[in-house]
């Protein structure tokens, strides 16, 4: 294959998602061009994507040492460096990056990584410090991390030419969001989808807003053309039967079916092990060796927790591939449940098979939770729980409990979960992506550890 060639198919492998198809393609070519550093650049990103850390060190090492695409190279052995644990490296090339080209990518990537290393003074060190032109970013991103009154101090801070912007309105409308003030969200919002009406995260700023205002009619006339562009994309179906339900509207009973879809099963004792509790015990063990930062991501739903830096599918450990495989009874039980039915956005997606796209694992800290949320990319999502304190068991309160159907913003009126479901070691709750999920903190003192995964059709 001629070289021109093999980068064009690489490229499209890459674009459908099929990171280990692109790096194949790129492997023969990088032996017979050393010198192609774009063909090094892509492979090295294909491994990276592919569940391959290591090698893609390698990769972009080699760009650094040849002095070639550097921003780019520092950007990745960042990423690269992270996966495989080692912070300080991962810290040392996204400075390296921000140094060479300060981007709103770099500067979420180094206050990021500090934020979860539980340096707080540094996180807002490093936006404080922001250049001028990333003083938007840099407010969005203390948004985020739901540092509300730093966020007020930065907004008040910014330069008054650059808060009427599209970007800094939309900042601000998500900002109002978390305060609580959904008058103020939708003003912020509407400014926004003003200037850019089919961006997708300004649109959800809009419906969001305007389901805290009570505007159910509102939100299903933003949300319709996404719905009918985006069928499957799970956020959208989450948004449109939450303005549904503030409308009572009884189509909103056909969309969520909370004691139909969601169903706890109990997960079969995977190959190699006598019991659960033996399985969960050395599944812990190896899940806790891929802990690597002290505090929770700013763009996840956790709080007050760690997860994993790579995928579990990734991890060759043989209880984590125990694991994958004793999933696959109940994920096939769980779509003969839901059946094939065309009229409903989980059933009729329902093709007989899957594919796991996403597995991690999260150890909630005392006081920890996590924010109600959908999974927008998914199909059937979960939450398997490998150790749940005491409190949880005991049934005297919802700590550490999943909930079903409470949106993560206050709507008016306001819509409390509509199912809890009571955790305990061993057992996995399967349910649709795109039902909003959080749980209830658990208490001081207190651990919990789940490996939940998202599948889709195959």
């Amino acid at each position: 294959m001629m070289p021109a060639q093999a980068m064009e198919q690489a490229k499209a492998l890459r674009e459908a998602g099929n990171w280990a198809g692109s790096a194949a393609v790129l492997a023969p070519l990088i032996k017979t061009q050393p010198g192609n550093f774009a063909a090094v650049y892509y492979y090295g990103m294909a491994l990276l994507e592919a569940g391959q850390p290591g090698e893609a060190l390698r990769q972009f090492n080699r760009l650094v040492k040849a002095g070639k695409h550097l921003e780019q190279a520092h950007y990745m052995l960042g990423r690269a460096h992270s996966e495989v644990g080692d912070a300080a490296g991962a810290r040392r090339h996204f400075e390296k990056s921000h140094a060479l080209k300060p981007t709103p990518q770099t500067l979420r990537a180094v206050s990021n990584l500090a934020w979860m290393s539980s340096e707080f003074d540094r996180f807002h060190d490093v936006l404080t410090r922001a250049p001028e032109a990333l003083k938007v970013a840099a407010y969005g991103l203390i948004v985020e991390a739901e540092e509300l009154d730093a966020a007020e101090t930065a907004w008040n801070r910014m330069p008054t030419s650059l808060r009427g912007g599209i970007e800094a309105q939309f900042h601000r409308s998500q900002h109002m969001q978390k305060a609580g003030e959904g008058q103020a969200s939708l003003a912020a919002a509407r400014i926004a989808y003003a200037g850019a009406p089919t961006a997708p995260a300004i649109v959800d700023a809009l419906v969001v807003a305007e389901l805290m205002c009570g505007d159910g009619q509102g939100a299903l006339r933003a949300i319709a053309p996404l719905r009918a562009a985006q069928p499957n994309n799970q956020h959208w179906i989450a948004h449109e039967a939450t303005a549904l339900r503030i409308l009572e509207d009884p189509r909103y009973e056909h969309l969520i079916r909370v004691d139909e879809h969601v169903r706890p099963h109990d997960l079969p004792v995977p190959e190699g092990y006598d019991t659960i509790e033996d399985f969960n015990r050395d599944f812990i063990a190896a899940l806790d060796e891929e802990r690597s930062f002290s505090h929770h991501p700013i763009d996840q739903s956790l709080r007050i927790g760690v997860q994993t830096t790579q995928s579990l599918m990734q991890m060759k450990h043989p209880v984590v591939q125990a694991y994958l495989r004793a999933l696959d009874g109940p994920i096939r039980d769980y779509m003969d449940e839901i059946g094939n039915a065309p009229d409903h956005p989980l059933s009729r997606r329902n093709t007989g098979d899957y594919t796991i796209t996403g597995c991690w694992s999260v150890r909630l800290k005392p006081g920890g939770y996590h924010v109600s949320h959908v999974h927008p990319e998914g199909w059937i999502s979960s939450a398997y729980y490998a150790s749940v304190p005491e409190e949880t068991l005991s049934g005297e309160s919802h700590a550490g409990w999943i909930q079903f159907g409470q949106p993560p913003f206050r709507t008016t009126p306001e819509l409390g979960p509509e199912r809890w479901v009571q955790p305990r070691a061993g057992l996995l709750v399967l349910f649709p992506s795109y039902m909003w999920h959080g749980t209830h903190p658990i208490g001081d003192g207190a651990e919990r550890i789940t490996a939940p995964f998202d599948a889709v059709p195959a």
